[in-house]
């Protein structure tokens, strides 16, 4: 798979990496051991010096970047310690290995932490919070890495449709693939995303629409509207949403006046069936070109104000685009993303960087506790 060859390939920098800074620091010591029979007494004071400062930098730089990670673990592990025990080592080393496999700083992925604990989503895994962080934590790393986002805003927007569709929402895994697909499809970016899906999810849930579908609509819209649209394109699909839902019984009555069957598409609770959005859809835009001027009062009965209106134009605009978009959104993966954009020197020194880091702070980690 294409995940596991950017895995490699990232493995073999790293060590032939560390290799070399290795092997530089003993050739510089070896030289200078031997050149302490040669040198004045001032040229071994110097090359004492110069040791001690590498080795004193590298030092300060790992007790720091210990205690950071340290820190940002046990703010996660007093979130849980009631149901899940004292976590802070085992949320030190995810914190680390989160950090080292997808290019993120310690500080971000520890900040991530937290707020996946004090969002209730590693509370309710209790004993197994750990296991259910690394997870989440790790499928929304990826998602970041393939989108240039920060990790904060990929687990953002993923915590907002999982506590929206909960078991609906087929599992983290899949959620961060539809970002991605939805990020890919659109013209739009995650950092743009996260914070606007808020105005769409919760309506689009209530009234029982499929996540692919709502997803494949902002996607579809941003492509109309452009780039920069996002948070509008959710508003005015939040509108499109609640004119089908609020109240049902107007709804019903202005799709029966347009001859389509609100039963074929909504239970008798007004929640849609399956597949109910590209249905609807498909039927719209056959009536929308056969209506005369007479009828086309019936779209505004249906779609009272106007930013539902232009949601519903911009999706009808071009009916195979929408379908299009819906066909690709799940077969967007970002596993085969990652091998491509992990195979750059960019991110592969991005990951050499982060690697460092981590090694430092774990082996500086295992030095403190043996104090």
């Amino acid at each position: 798979a294409a995940s596991d060859v950017y895995k490699r390939q990232t493995l073999t920098t790293v060590f032939k990496s560390v290799g070399k800074i290795i092997t530089t620091v003993w050739t510089g010591l070896w030289e200078g051991i031997k050149g302490i029979t040669k040198a004045s007494v001032q040229g071994v004071k110097e090359v004492i010096s110069s040791l001690s400062k590498v080795f004193f930098d590298i030092s300060q730089d790992g007790v720091k970047g210990f205690a950071d990670v340290e820190l940002a673990a046990a703010r996660a592990a007093k979130e849980i310690i009631d149901v899940a025990g004292n976590q802070t080592g085992a949320f030190g080393d995810l914190i680390s290995n989160i950090s080292s496999k997808f290019g993120q700083s310690a500080s971000d992925v520890g900040e991530a932490l937290f707020t996946a604990a004090s969002r209730n989503v590693l509370r309710a895994a209790g004993p197994n919070a750990v296991a259910e962080a690394n997870k989440l934590l790790s499928s929304t790393a990826k998602l970041a890495a393939a989108d240039n986002a920060s990790l904060n805003k990929s687990l953002d927007a993923t915590l907002t449709i999982m506590a929206n569709y909960k078991e609906e929402a087929g599992g983290v895994a899949k959620v961060t693939n539809l970002l991605a697909g939805t990020t890919t499809l659109g013209a739009t970016t995650l950092d743009e995303l996260a914070p606007a899906l808020r105005n769409v999810i919760g309506s689009a849930k209530n009234l029982g629409f499929a996540l692919p579908d709502t997803l494949a609509s902002v996607a579809r819209l941003t492509q109309v509207f452009g780039r920069g649209s996002t948070k509008n394109v959710t508003q005015i699909l939040n509108r499109f949403f609640e004119a089908l839902s609020i109240p049902t019984s107007r709804a019903r009555s202005a799709l029966d006046k347009l001859g389509i069957s609100f039963t074929n598409l909504f239970d008798s609770a007004g929640k849609a069936k399956p597949g109910a959005l590209p249905k609807l859809l498909s039927q719209l835009s056959k009536l929308q070109s056969g209506l005369s001027a007479g009828d086309e009062g019936l779209f505004r009965d249906l779609f009272p104000l106007a930013q539902a209106r232009r949601a519903s134009l911009g999706l009808l605009s071009d009916l195979d685009a929408f379908k299009k978009v819906r066909e690709d959104i799940e077969k967007v993966n970002i596993g085969e993303q990652l091998g491509v954009l992990f195979n750059t020197l960019s991110k592969r020194l991005q990951l050499v960087g982060s690697n460092l880091k981590a090694i430092n702070t774990q082996i500086t980690g295992k030095f403190l506790g043996g104090i």
